[in-house]
């Protein structure tokens, strides 16, 4: 086991000691190594509904850090990724989102990319198609190669232990916060990043309406939440420059809209599961049966597009997405 890991990890036998189920552990900070956090918020797998458990957030009091504890060993995670995780993405909308991923690899010269979290490598066939040599890495067994494109099955760090600086540029979107390990991530990465490569990272960021008060994050699948210092303090760690980070609405999303409507429910009682069951309802259906919710909702709505619009939440750099270009040292 990686020094990392034996810091920052409790064993899933120790949870399991405390009366936890055997398939749940309860980890340390994994930046800093303190166990002393304090809870955020506590929400369920509104995605996927693989079961109805309860997940807390939480946040480290001396690095500010936030995590999932406790989560999914590394052993049961598999069971919240079902096939469907990996549908519809080459569809036209992806297409337009690489689009906008491309922004950051334009300026630099083509050369060798690592994709990491490549899924069906759809992104990698789009790099390539414009002058990059590409390779992926993707730990699950459900994703699909039908590009027939040069793709490691494995997880973040393992996969990478024999490679040293041979590559010109990493992407990871939306990948990190999925880590057990993001320390041991940034570690592999300044490994195999030639003196000078760049990473790309974009990672969703909990000091944004998104994460924090729409309750945004996609439990339990997201297991770190991120922010611009300590996207910082990752680079100072593992030899990187952090050149900048973006607040982008354009990618993922994240402009926060929901959140003042998620938090009236939560303040009325009626807790956000409430407010995502009363969305799944027609609009007609909601002024019939809960007149006074729904034009509550309504207004609220009506508010965020001004509030929460996407050229205000990116001006404040509260935007629910981040992106971290980094530059390796040496």
């Amino acid at each position: 086991m990686a020094a990392a890991d034996q810091i920052n990890t409790h064993t899933s036998q120790e949870a399991a000691g405390a009366g936890q189920e055997a398939d749940i552990e309860k980890p340390r900070c994994n930046l800093c190594g303190a166990d002393d956090a304090v809870v955020l918020y506590t929400d369920s797998d509104h995605r996927y509904f693989v079961d109805d458990r309860q997940w807390p957030v939480v946040m480290c009091k001396r690095c500010k850090l936030a995590y999932l504890s406790p989560r999914p060993t590394p052993s049961a995670i598999g069971r919240y990724y079902p096939s469907n995780f990996y549908v519809g993405r080459d569809s036209v909308a992806a297409q337009k989102r690489y689009q906008r991923q491309w922004r950051y690899l334009a300026p630099l010269k083509p050369g060798k990319l690592l994709d990491i979290g490549c899924a069906n490598g759809d992104w990698m066939q789009f790099v390539k198609d414009r002058g990059w040599s590409v390779t992926g890495i993707e730990p699950s067994e459900n994703s699909e190669n039908p590009h027939g494109l040069d793709i490691r099955r494995g997880r973040i760090p393992e996969a990478l232990y024999d490679v040293h600086d041979s590559f010109d540029a990493v992407t990871a979107w939306a990948v990190f916060e999925h880590f057990h390990d993001p320390l041991g991530g940034f570690e592999a990465v300044a490994r195999v990043l030639k003196p000078g490569g760049h990473l790309i990272l974009l990672v969703t960021n909990i000091r944004s309406p998104f994460s924090r008060y729409a309750y945004q994050e996609d439990l339990p699948r997201h297991l770190y939440f991120f922010s611009d210092k300590t996207l910082a303090a990752y680079a100072e760690k593992t030899g990187f420059d952090l050149l900048r980070v973006d607040h982008t609405t354009d990618i993922f999303g994240g402009s926060g809209r929901g959140a003042l409507r998620a938090q009236a429910f939560q303040a009325l009682g009626l807790g956000v599961s409430t407010l995502r069951e009363f969305h799944q309802l027609p609009l007609a259906q909601r002024f019939r049966e809960r007149p006074a919710v729904a034009a509550m909702d309504a207004a609220l709505a009506v508010t965020e597009r001004f509030v929460l619009n996407d050229t205000v939440v990116r001006a404040l750099r509260v935007s629910g997405i981040i992106v971290g270009v980094f530059r390796r040292r040496g």
